[in-house]
């Protein structure tokens, strides 16, 4: 089986974690990522990270490095937490 790797599942999937650690709605976290430029503007923080990282790994059932054992750049944007992600979500491609 070929498998195809799924860009806006760990986006979706990101962007949900972090409303949830905001307590936000997913509408006003797209909203910001906007405000700030897009996806490689939005900073987070090391907290934020390993909350995101921890709501992806249960999700996906999946295991990811947590912000301590990664350089900054790897995980302080939204896009570089998306590319962290985006290896461990696959999905069957339409042949």
């Amino acid at each position: 089986m070929t498998t195809v790797v799924d860009i806006d599942a760990a986006r979706t999937a990101v962007v949900q974690a972090l409303a949830d650690v905001e307590g936000l709605e997913v509408v006003k976290v797209e909203a910001a990522i906007a405000a700030a430029g897009g996806d490689s503007a939005l900073q987070l923080d090391s907290k934020q990270a390993e909350v995101i990282i921890a709501f992806v790994e249960e999700l996906f059932g999946c295991e990811l490095p947590s912000p301590a054992d990664l350089p900054k750049d790897e995980f302080s944007t939204l896009a570089a937490l998306v590319d962290l992600v985006v290896p461990v979500i696959v999905v069957p491609a339409e042949i």
